[in-house]
């Protein structure tokens, strides 16, 4: 199997089904092998945590904060959402147009994934609102169309007011 393996990561492709990973990280996993590979080590992480260890290592975590991964294993944590969140945010932003629907803005940093009917609307319940698990949600369910891209402007306008000044059909 590791043969198999190796010949794959050589390729560029996941690890274990050979199709084409979505992310480059050490694991080279699709988000579909990701996925199945985290759900396998929960119950691992699940004994770690209740003894009060890191649960990637085992060891014992030096800082409160950090209460279930030490030091190292926090950092590399961190850098990897980080990653993820990007990558999880290119694939989103490129499926639904890279631009504003409203105002047209493109600048990346300034676009936001908007809940459609609301973030409160019953066709949201069950779907984290936590960034990276929104954006993965997303990803696996093929880009539905109940979200669209809105920069903050037009978005915290049509939150707060319930219209975007944008839009010339609204009344002042």
């Amino acid at each position: 199997m590791k043969k198999h393996w190796a010949a794959r990561l050589s390729r560029g492709l996941c690890r274990q089904c050979g199709m084409e990973p979505i992310w480059r990280l050490k694991a080279c996993l699709c988000l579909k092998c990701h996925a199945k590979h985290l759900a396998a080590g929960t119950k691992r992480r699940l004994l770690l945590k209740k003894k009060g260890l890191c649960t990637v290592c085992g060891k014992k975590p030096q800082d409160k904060n950090t209460k279930w991964y030490c030091a190292s294993c926090y950092r590399s944590f961190l850098n990897r959402h980080k990653i993820l969140y990007r990558e999880y945010r290119r694939l989103v932003l490129n499926a639904y147009g890279k631009k504003c629907s409203c105002c047209r803005e493109g600048t990346q940093e300034f676009l936001t994934v908007d809940h459609i009917y609301g973030k409160n609307h019953p066709i949201y319940q069950g779907i984290s609102q936590l960034p990276n698990q929104l954006l993965r949600w997303i990803i696996l369910n093929k880009y539905p169309r109940i979200f669209r891209i809105l920069c903050y402007n037009c978005n915290c306008s049509i939150g707060h007011l319930g219209y975007c000044p944008h839009e010339s059909d609204h009344e002042t």
